[in-house]
């Protein structure tokens, strides 16, 4: 099956609108890098704030301190007319979330490196979710998708 089937597949199951009147908040997983002996199990989470202007990602937490969260994302606030799409990507963790890769049209500022106020700029912002969240996450790019 193509992927424009499988989303039409999808879309009867998940038609439902989101109720963007108050935004929605939602947890996405965030690509982390640790030491390749390590085996211990590990997270790194940020909080998504959904509305109908903007993707806001912020307040990445990782559960082990030797861990660092490589997400890019912390106090990112991108207007949603620059979100294009999202494509799946591998599942380098495999830790069964769906990886997905979020395409800008313009560079955006998504990252706040630590200690620092000067923002970096990216065309991509990877994230894991649960199915429950893609599918929100989904909904909410065909609800407000700007033309």
């Amino acid at each position: 099956m193509d992927d424009k089937k499988l989303d039409q597949e999808v879309d009867l199951f998940d038609s439902l609108p989101l109720d963007l009147s108050s935004p929605v908040h939602a947890k996405a997983h965030v690509p982390f890098s640790r030491r390749v002996d390590d085996i211990k199990p590990a997270t790194a989470t940020a909080d998504l704030v959904l509305t109908a202007e903007s993707f806001q990602c912020d307040n990445v937490q990782v559960s082990r301190p030797e861990i660092t969260a490589s997400a890019k994302c912390d106090k990112a606030n991108i207007p949603r007319a620059k979100i294009l799409k999202i494509t799946p990507i591998p599942d380098f963790y495999g830790d069964g979330y769906l990886w997905f890769k979020m395409h800008f049209a313009k560079p955006a500022p998504v990252a706040y490196y630590s200690g620092s106020t000067k923002a970096h700029f990216q065309k991509f912002l990877l994230l894991g979710f649960d199915p429950p969240t893609f599918l929100l996450i989904r909904r909410y790019l065909k609800q407000t998708n700007v033309k």
